[in-house]
């Protein structure tokens, strides 16, 4: 089965930020339709699709509107199957290690007393996390997992 293309045309927005929204969604389903997904996501994948293709919102609402679904996709592709955006585990595993990186420089700020090593802990911690998440990410490559686009948080 083939997943739905968006139907919302570029030429007749005027919105930049509508139009790259428009853009990265229309990479997702192409990257989606050339995976092997069973019929059940495909239907999954066209329902969520279909009610932004038949919704008459414009401007911001719009914009909220393919923003949270193609977040909820990503999401139900990761649950379900795995697949994940490129650079997704580097980015979580970033984040985790700046949650780690505080406790190590506490700890080196205990033991050497300088209020120095609080920052250098965040350091140590980013970049272990940065390289666990990186090897994560390689992983998922090589497993066929990785989808070649980039999820960007574009706020309203």
């Amino acid at each position: 089965m083939i997943i739905i293309s968006l139907n919302k045309r570029l030429d007749e927005v005027n919105d930049n930020r509508l139009k790259e929204l428009i853009k990265q969604f229309d990479l997702l389903i192409t990257e989606l339709n050339a995976k092997e997904l069973p019929d059940e996501t495909v239907n999954f994948l066209n329902k969520e699709i279909e009610q932004i293709n038949i919704s008459s919102l414009n401007g911001k609402e719009l914009r909220k509107l393919l923003s949270e679904k193609q977040s909820f996709i990503l999401k139900r592709l990761e649950k379900h199957h795995k697949m994940v955006p490129r650079s997704y585990y580097r980015n979580q595993w970033l984040i985790m290690g700046m949650v780690f990186g505080v406790a190590i420089g506490i700890s080196l700020k205990a033991a050497n007393g300088h209020l120095s090593f609080l920052g250098l802990g965040i350091v140590m911690g980013m970049a272990i996390g940065y390289a666990i998440g990186d090897s994560k990410d390689k992983k998922a490559l090589s497993e066929g997992r990785l989808l070649n686009i980039i999820q960007k948080n574009t706020f309203c």
